[in-house]
């Protein structure tokens, strides 16, 4: 409603818009009303998606108290076990910073605990 009184708008773009809005979801099981159907919409779903996987790895990484490369306890949304460092404050103007140590290996702590007998994933490759 409120694009509509948009007079730059035409109503080829307005129908443009308001498709990206409705399906940058992607899925109708992560609560898109339609599929993207446009080049332009499913290039915003993808960008969307990674975004928030990025924050959700983000997040994991910020409770890391530990130097070094971690595995995470199985992560359900993003179906997989992570392999993480803690985040490191930026500094954009050090060029030649030191590669982060992997000798201290630990795991994330969650709260989940994991069930007897549970598979995990002890390798990248």
């Amino acid at each position: 409603q409120a694009a509509k009184g948009i007079k730059a708008l035409s109503g080829k773009q307005l129908d443009q818009v308001c498709h990206l809005i409705l399906s940058h979801h992607g899925r109708h099981d992560f609560g898109a009303p339609v599929l993207p159907m446009t080049q332009e919409a499913l290039l915003l779903h993808h960008v969307d998606d990674i975004d928030a996987k990025m924050n959700y790895t983000d997040q994991l990484r910020e409770k890391i108290e530990e130097p070094g490369h971690h595995w995470s306890e199985y992560q359900r949304p993003l179906e997989r076990f992570l392999f993480l460092q803690p985040l490191e404050p930026r500094d954009e103007t050090s060029e030649n910073r030191q590669p982060a140590q992997s000798s201290n290996r630990g795991v994330v702590k969650q709260k989940r605990e994991r069930k007897s007998g549970e598979k995990r994933q002890q390798s990248l490759f």
